[in-house]
């Protein structure tokens, strides 16, 4: 695989990261109902399986010399991640919850990689197709947990077999139902285009694989809005048709030569940690100034106790990039 022309990659991360944020911000007035929803509900629904997808692409996640090293950085970005919101009450996050949900509400992704990566490693030693078909089964038994849990429950057995996960997990949307498939599906492609390069045969489909994407979110659209008209699922994370939108958007990204902007992976991966300190910072400024006119004594807890976590960010990341280039150390 030639790296030096995945940039499409790098720069597509950016806009996953800006994607996750707008789920997690309130609706936008002037889109109206169907808008927001259209927005947050579908289009911004790619964000995290490509977040997957690209795990999976650029690691061989059937060495256990590289999972090794994935789950370190992965342990680490979650201890590191976690650290910068213990002023937000992480610490009162149970083990539970640190293993499967998170420890705060965004960062469910971390545990979920790494327990999805262990999963994953495993089916590696399967067939593809046996292991597509036991990742597809863990997916469509989540779904039954998520944006179709309403319409699940009305088989009893399926009812009681959720309610006992539930005790286990909150969400279906974690690293044994949601991750794998997705990790999986970005291995593949990734060891595909590697096969290609070193046969020198990649191929020139952008076109039609821009068109496949289209579709597929279309689809995901209908899919969405249908079950709106169904039922109000309480969550609705997991959807049968992010599967091709996640295959068509990783051979799109894939197939466009673009240089590598690596800078991009630690900036996006920063701006999931973190958007939700300044969502809340400019939540609590704005409703105390609606109030009162200035700033009151919860906006100005809610400002310090974000410095805190942008500087506590700011000194592992420094301290992360001194350990990686011990020659900087002089010049930090």
């Amino acid at each position: 695989m030639q790296k030096n022309d995945l940039g499409a990659i790098d720069k597509f991360r950016i806009v996953a990261a800006a994607l996750v944020i707008m789920i997690h911000t309130g609706d936008i007035p002037f889109l109206g109902e169907s808008g927001n929803l259209l927005l947050s509900g579908v289009i911004a629904r790619i964000a995290v399986p490509f977040f997957f997808a690209v795990t999976g692409f650029f690691t061989d996640l059937s060495s256990a010399e590289n999972m090794k090293k994935l789950l370190k950085k992965t342990v680490f970005m979650y201890t590191a991640a976690t650290a910068v919101y213990l002023p937000y009450g992480s610490y009162f996050a149970s083990i539970k919850q640190v293993v499967f949900d998170g420890s705060f509400y965004h960062l469910w992704y971390f545990p979920a990689l790494a327990l999805g990566a262990g999963i994953v490693f495993f089916l590696k030693k399967l067939p593809t197709a046996a292991a597509l078909t036991i990742a597809s089964a863990l997916y469509a038994f989540g779904l039954c947990g998520d944006s179709y849990t309403l319409l699940a429950q009305k088989a009893e057995p399926m009812r009681r077999l959720l309610e006992v996960l539930t005790n286990v997990f909150f969400y279906t949307r974690n690293g044994i139902f949601f991750a794998p498939l997705f990790l999986l599906i970005g291995n593949i492609i990734g060891n595909k285009i590697r096969s290609d390069d070193e046969h020198c045969r990649r191929p020139e489909n952008t076109l039609n694989f821009v068109a496949g994407f289209a579709l597929s979110l279309v689809l995901l659209g209908v899919e969405r809005f249908s079950l709106r008209g169904i039922t109000y699922a309480p969550r609705d994370s997991m959807f049968i048709s992010l599967i091709p939108c996640t295959v068509f958007l990783m051979l799109t990204l894939s197939s466009v030569r673009v240089k590598p902007k690596p800078v991009l992976r630690r900036v996006s991966m920063w701006i999931y940690i973190i958007h939700p300190i300044f969502i809340d910072l400019i939540t609590r400024v704005k409703n105390s100034l609606n109030e009162t006119g200035t700033l009151g004594d919860d906006a100005r807890h809610v400002i310090l106790t974000a410095l805190i976590s942008i500087v506590t960010a700011a000194v592992i990341e420094i301290l992360h990039t001194i350990k990686k280039h011990p020659n900087k150390k002089q010049a930090l």
